[in-house]
Order: structure tokens, then C-alpha cells, then sequence
């Protein structure tokens, strides 16, 4: 029997009083014989100590903080009689099988700890068991808050390697192991003999040897050497060349002062400071590498990012110290702080995925919504970078199928005469491709990096069309999705996660929608094929296509090519930002082919750049189609890999005002932790505004996506306006879709705004939060954290 389970009320009901008797008896009983029984063969000093602890522990006895903490007349237990109980426990326990079955959200982290614990029979017991609860949910945020400072120093990297090391265990467990893998470890086989070794073998019989028969080991290499040292010397190296169009100060604040911080699990590096919205550093930065070990099964697990902070270093006047006549009338003193003006986060695996373990390039800076005090540009804000790994440790490894394991994979099963042709036909077309590509080679270097696969892994290891992937109706989205732009946006907060990491050690899946969504998360693909599949369904009169190719960041980009209005446009589903094809700054630096339902076009002309090329498909010049009108008729006859229909997550019951209020509490549980324990000073109004424009904010991405709409800037101008006479604002909005580790990264983000960091202890904070779920999983969380700190210098001590 489910004593949770509603339907056994009433059996519940008979037990719980029948042994809420029993335990009065009981209590009674051990309250007369517990002083004489238990204590006789203690001395007196001890008798009175135990006879003071039993009195404290009486219900009418508790403290007020203990009553505090059960603010809920769920466990509100004391002065009640033995029936008023018995329904306050059957109201726990059908509260608690609602939350498990996920109808309603538990209050906050202590209901949850007490609703999966035994609830005591007693009401002594229970509130201890609510007061231990509180008070260990209390340290466990105050250490959660100090984790981003204790990482900053420098103190989380044994922390970080045990977690990488955690993973690879993982991963090791869940990994189905090949059949040659297998015989490896069980069979040790010598290896074939080479005409090399075998001359080599030879000519060793005439090597002079010592009586104790040694054997000289070839010298090792010396980056070798180096990456064997547990990553001592091993680090990242950041240069940086030239900054473009950063965020310049408002009015007369005078000429910017950027300078820019690196920083990678915890190892930090600056710059030196410049002067201007377009500096030059020309200057090199190096970050600490140190991971648990070399091997690729670990490398391959750091989904850490490299971020590069950008930062103007302000002057903050402070009131005159006045000192005598006969020295100086007066000294002025300033205090130095830092706003943040953008980021550039370089993952990892990026950096590790690439041939040469390096990046060069021009970056686009991602800068906040607004700044207090600041004017965005108009154009995009850049960074020319060079990162590399030293030693320059990368996979080399090549993913391209041979012809031989297509082969092998695609006629080892029986098939129709449908899809023989059109496997043959695929396979024709594949190496008609590389010639092509090969003959613009000499012209366009990057055209090697042109990928022309027609099938592409499956979650089972299979070979699949790519063009089964998509479907020509789409595939409706959630109740919540209305219309393209908000379709963008839901895919946007999809987390992001490289198929390394979710298929164990898969380097390119491509898993279908049900097992996306089951999964929570995926990379370019699978956000790629459901934004289309969103698109073809909503716009079934626009032409919408997937777009394969080479990222300025990621090697292996897939966007979707999308016309509105007669406009063509490139989307980028990860970002959720919308590029015109004659953007040259679109992300995508190489295009490889274009995918549809029933067809699929290489890019067989010179240049791969989306803002250089012909988008017409009907010309052979410059794209080469894969099947005929024949052959694409019977590709419409092969089913999809997708299901018609899909589930999404149902919003539950104050889901959104629930999260709101979790997120508020972890923020200024963090904000004091960062202020070293000084409880900050909140203003309720200055929330109330800014959440409002938060609203506008959310409401802008669906509409416009990435581009920045005036009427919203001026409202949180006029927003941050009404605190101006008195007030100056400092602060950024931070916005992330929701995840597991949702907590986390809001307050890294948070804390590289450097709000926290506002030197006076006058300072007054707004702290506003709004939360937009489209569905159960996928949701849009905007926090804005404002400092406001007085105009007169007498108040800014």
C-alpha cells in the first residue's frame, strides 16, 4: 500500500492514529522513567545536565527561531490534540505524493529534503528535523555562493579535475565496447612485422650490449614529455591584436578605458589598460591548463569555456580629506572600478577539436542589452584573436567515412530496389563532390573543410539519409510557439551540449527530435533540423533549408536558411540571432552543402562565404544536386525518421513565479556572500520598474531576435531616468535558459558584471527577475541586478 497514494486515505488514517496513541503512551511513559532509569549511574553534575536538555526539548519550550522556521501550518503541530494532528500528517503525506508525482512544486529546497525524509511521529522530532533541514540548506547556498569567488581565486581546480575525472568514469561505464576492443583486452597480440622493423631487428644482433643486456628506448618527444607532466606546463595562450566599436561612455564621462580579462577555471590574466572604443593591445595572455591527465577520453570531457571579459576602468570621486593649512588645504581621492562592456566565450572543445589546437580570427563580442551609462554601437563590437593550446595537443583525427565502411554498413542488410538506387546514386554524387572541390583547392584553401556526406550516424550506429531528417510539412510546435520568432527564440534556450558528452564519446550524432527532447539537450544539428522542422510548419509558404558547413567558432556549424518576405536569411540556432546573407559577419565561414527534404546541393563553387556566393540551386555551376526529378520523387516515398507528432513538457502550476522566487533568494543570498556577509540595502520600487522592462526585453527576442529595437532602449532609459537625480546606476541584465546547473551559471554571470564589486557601503541595490517558460524544459530567465550609488561624494565612503 502508497501511504501517499490519496486513494488509501482512509486505511492511512486508522494507522496513523492507532500509532499516534501508541506514541503518546509511549512519550508518557519514558517522560516519567527517563530521569530515573537513564541516569542512575551518572553523578549529580551530569543528572541536572540531562534534566535541563529533556525540559529544552519540550514543545511549549522552543525558541522563536524554531517557530519561525515553521511558517507553514502544514507542521505547525504544537497545542494541537491527537485528531487535529492525525489530518495535519494526512495533509503532509498527500502533499507529499503530489510533489512526487509532479502535479505541484515543493515551497523551497527544505520542504523538498523534508517531504523525501521519514516524518517523524512526534511534533518534538519533526521540528528538529525542519530546523537541521533549514540550517543545512542555509550553509549548503552561503558555500554555493562563495564557490564562484573560491574558483576565481584559484582554489576550485582540484575540484574541477575530480569532476572531469567523474565523467570519464561515467562515460567509461556506459560505453558499449567494440568487438576489436574487446578481443584487445583480453588477447595481447604482437604486432605485424614491417620490412622496417624487421631491417631494424636484423642490424640490432651487431649492436655491442652490456652484460646486463639492456635495451635503449627511443627518446621521447619533447612535447610529449611536456604533456606527461600532468599539465605543469602546459597552458592556453590568448592574443589579443585589436578591439573594434566597443560600448562608448554616455555624455561628457570622458574617453573609454578598456582593458580585457581572460580567465579558465579559475586562472586569470588582464591586459593592460587602453584608451578608446577601438584600442590596439597587441599583447599575449597566458592561462594555466591543468588538467587530471592528457588522454583523449579527458580532453574530450572539458566543456569549460575560455572566457575573454571586457572591462572600462572608472574613476569614482571620493569626499576631500582635509589636512593641515600649513601642508595642503585639501587631497581628492578616487576609488577605481570596473564595468563590463562584453564577453567572447571560446569553448574548449572548439579549441581542442581543431587540427592545429588553435583559433585565429575576428570574434564578435557579445555585449548586454543595456548598460547603465553606456551607448551600445550600432555595429557589431569585434575582437582579433589568435588562442592555442600548448603544447599543441589536438585530436587529429578524421571523421570522413571511407568509401569501403559505407559500403560495409549501407549493403550488409537486404535492400529494396528504391533504396539501392538511391543508395547508389548517393554515392555517385558523393564522389563526383570531391572532385569538384578538389579543383578550387589551389583558390580557396578552406574548401578541403567542405563536408559532402549524404548519410550521417544515427543514435544506434546505423546509417541514415540526411535528408530523412526533415520532413515538407514541418512539425507543430508547442501551444506556447505562435509564430518564426518565437520559434527562433524557443530554440535558443535549448541548452547546448557537443555529441561527445551526450553520446559517449560519439563525435557526430545525429539523434532524432523524441530522443533531442527526451535528452533536454543537443548541439548544431539536432537545434538545427528543429528550428526548420518549427519553420516549415509555421511559414509553409517560405522556402526553409538546412545549411552545413564550417563555423568561425564551432568546426561542424549547421544553420537554417530561411526566406521571409522575400528576404533571405541565415539563423543561427544556438544564439538565436538572424544574419541576411550579405552579412559577412554571419558565423559561418564555410558553407558545404545545403540540405532539404528531397534533395541535397554541394557547394561546388569557388568561395564558401555565405556573403561571396550565389544562392540560385537551379544553376549547376555553382551547386550540384544530388538526385533528379525521378530520384527525388522516390525519396518523398521513404518515411522520415521523425515522429508526426511530439511531446513537450506541460507548464506546471506557478512554475514560472516559483523559479522567480528561487532564483531571487539564491541572488541575494550570493550578493551578501560577494560583499563579505554585509546584508545589502534593497529598494522594492526600483525591482518593480526594471522587471517591467525585463518583460519588453524577452518580448524584443521573439520579435526581432538579435536586433536591438529603439523603442525598447528608450524605455530603459527612461527606466534607469527616474533614479538619475540622486543615483548613479551601475549594471547589466543577465539573461540563460533554463538547465541543470541553471543556478551556477547565473551567478558566474552575475559576478562578472562586477556589480558586487561597488566600493561604498551606501550603495542601494534593484534587483529584478522574470522567468518565461514556452514549455516545462524550456525556459527564458532574465535577472537585472543594479547598483545605485549616491552622486554625492560625501555618501560614497
Amino acid at each position: 500500500m502508497d501511504p501517499m497514494d490519496p486513494r488509501n486515505e482512509a486505511m492511512v488514517r486508522i494507522l496513523g492514529k492507532y500509532y499516534i496513541e501508541q506514541a503518546a503512551a509511549k512519550q508518557a511513559e519514558t517522560k516519567d522513567n527517563a530521569v530515573t532509569n537513564k541516569t542512575a549511574a551518572l553523578s549529580e553534575r551530569a543528572q541536572g545536565r540531562l534534566r535541563a536538555v529533556w525540559e529544552s526539548i519540550q514543545p511549549e519550550e522552543l525558541n522563536a527561531d524554531e517557530d519561525s522556521i515553521l511558517n507553514n501550518e502544514t507542521y505547525k503541530l504544537t497545542n494541537m490534540t491527537p485528531k487535529m494532528r492525525l489530518d495535519v500528517r494526512q495533509t503532509a503525506l498527500n502533499r507529499r505524493w503530489r510533489i512526487t508525482k509532479g502535479e505541484i512544486l515543493a515551497a523551497d529546497a527544505v520542504e523538498t529534503k523534508l517531504l523525501t525524509s521519514v516524518i517523524p511521529a512526534d511534533e518534538v522530532n519533526t521540528k528538529r528535523l525542519i530546523r537541521d533541514l533549514s540550517r543545512e540548506e542555509e550553509l549548503r547556498q552561503r558555500e554555493a555562493a562563495k564557490e564562484v569567488v573560491a574558483i576565481k581565486k584559484g582554489n576550485g581546480i582540484s575540484e574541477w579535475q575530480q569532476r572531469i575525472r567523474n565523467m570519464k568514469m561515467t562515460q567509461a561505464r556506459k560505453k558499449k565496447l567494440k568487438d576489436h576492443e574487446i578481443q584487445a583486452n583480453i588477447l595481447i597480440l604482437p604486432a605485424i612485422p614491417t620490412p622496417k622493423r624487421l631491417i631494424d631487428k636484423f642490424f640490432r644482433w651487431f649492436v655491442p650490449r652490456s652484460p646486463l643486456n639492456p635495451v635503449r628506448e627511443d627518446r621521447l618527444d619533447m612535447e610529449v614529455i611536456r604533456a606527461r607532466k600532468q599539465g605543469q606546463e602546459s597552458a592556453i595562450i590568448v592574443h589579443v591584436l585589436k578591439v573594434s566599436n566597443l560600448p562608448s561612455r554616455d555624455g561628457t564621462e570622458g574617453a573609454l578605458e578598456p582593458f580585457i580579462v581572460c580567465d579558465f577555471i579559475g586562472c586569470e590574466a588582464q591586459t593592460r589598460i587602453e584608451s578608446g572604443t577601438s584600442p590596439a593591445f597587441f599583447e599575449s595572455m597566458k592561462l594555466d591548463f591543468t588538467p587530471s591527465d592528457f588522454e583523449d577520453s579527458t580532453l574530450s570531457l572539458i566543456d569549460d569555456d575560455v572566457c575573454i571579459s571586457f572591462y572600462d576602468k572608472v574613476q569614482v570621486s571620493l569626499p576631500p580629506a582635509t589636512v593641515p593649512q600649513s601642508t595642503t588645504a585639501y587631497v581628492t581621492h578616487y576609488r577605481l572600478e570596473r564595468r563590463l562592456l562584453g564577453t567572447i566565450k571560446i569553448p574548449f572543445y572548439t579549441l581542442y577539436d581543431s587540427a592545429t589546437a588553435s583559433m585565429e580570427g575576428q570574434f564578435d563580442i557579445t555585449t548586454p542589452r543595456a548598460i547603465s551609462g553606456y551607448q551600445r554601437p550600432t555595429i557589431t563590437p569585434s575582437a582579433h584573436l589568435f588562442i592555442s593550446l600548448y603544447p599543441a595537443v589536438s585530436r587529429n583525427d578524421d571523421d570522413a567515412l571511407t568509401t569501403e565502411e559505407i559500403l560495409t554498413r549501407l549493403f550488409s542488410q537486404p535492400l529494396n530496389s528504391t533504396i539501392y538506387m538511391l543508395y547508389t546514386r548517393a554515392l555517385q554524387w558523393r564522389t563526383q563532390c570531391q572532385g569538384l572541390i578538389s579543383g578550387v583547392l589551389a583558390a580557396n584553401p578552406l574548401a578541403h573543410r567542405r563536408e559532402t556526406e549524404p548519410f550521417v550516424n544515427n543514435s544506434k550506429g546505423d546509417l541514415n539519409f540526411i535528408c530523412r531528417y526533415l520532413t515538407a510539412d514541418g512539425i507543430k510546435p508547442p501551444k506556447t510557439v505562435t509564430h518564426a520568432g518565437e520559434a527562433i527564440r524557443y530554440v535558443s534556450l535549448i541548452p547546448f551540449v557537443v555529441d561527445m558528452i551526450s553520446w559517449n564519446d560519439a563525435k557526430d550524432v545525429w539523434s532524432t527530435l523524441a530522443e533531442f527532447l527526451e535528452m533536454g539537450a543537443g548541439d548544431y544539428e539536432e537545434l538545427a533540423v528543429l528550428l526548420c522542422m518549427f519553420l516549415r510548419h509555421l511559414d509553409p509558404e517560405e522556402q526553409t533549408f538546412l545549411v552545413l558547413g564550417m563555423g568561425s567558432i564551432f568546426r561542424q556549424a549547421t544553420f537554417v536558411l530561411h526566406s521571409h518576405k522575400g528576404t533571405v536569411n541565415l539563423i543561427d540556432p544556438r544564439t538565436g540571432s538572424i544574419y541576411n546573407i550579405e552579412n559577412p559577419k554571419c558565423g559561418l565561414e564555410e558553407v558545404a552543402m545545403v540540405v532539404s527534404h528531397d534533395q541535397v546541393w554541394a557547394n561546388i563553387q569557388l568561395s564558401g562565404s555565405p556573403h561571396r556566393m550565389v544562392w540560385n540551386f537551379s544553376d549547376r555551376r555553382y551547386w550540384l544536386p544530388m538526385l533528379d526529378e525521378e530520384a527525388q520523387q522516390l525519396m518523398v516515398t521513404i518515411p522520415s525518421v521523425q515522429r508526426p507528432t511530439l511531446d513537450y513538457a506541460a507548464i506546471k502550476a506557478r512554475q514560472e513565479s516559483d523559479l522567480e522566487e528561487q532564483i531571487r533568494r539564491e541572488v541575494k543570498r550570493s550578493l551578501r556572500a560577494w560583499r563579505r556577509d554585509k546584508q545589502p540595502t534593497y529598494q522594492q520600487r526600483v525591482g518593480t520598474i526594471l522587471r517591467e522592462v525585463l518583460v519588453k526585453f524577452e518580448e524584443e527576442r521573439c520579435l526581432s531576435a538579435n536586433v536591438a529595437k529603439s523603442a525598447v532602449t528608450d524605455e530603459h532609459t527612461r527606466a534607469i531616468g527616474e533614479f538619475s537625480a540622486k543615483y548613479e546606476a551601475v549594471g547589466v541584465p543577465v539573461n540563460v535558459g533554463y538547465k541543470d546547473e541553471t543556478f551556477k551559471e547565473l551567478m558566474h554571470l552575475l559576478n562578472e558584471t562586477r556589480v558586487h564589486e561597488i566600493g561604498t557601503d551606501n550603495a542601494v541595490f534593484g534587483l529584478a527577475v522574470y522567468v518565461k517558460a514556452y514549455s516545462g524544459t524550456v525556459i527564458s530567465i532574465w535577472v537585472y541586478l543594479l547598483g545605485l550609488v549616491p552622486l554625492d561624494p560625501a555618501q560614497r565612503l
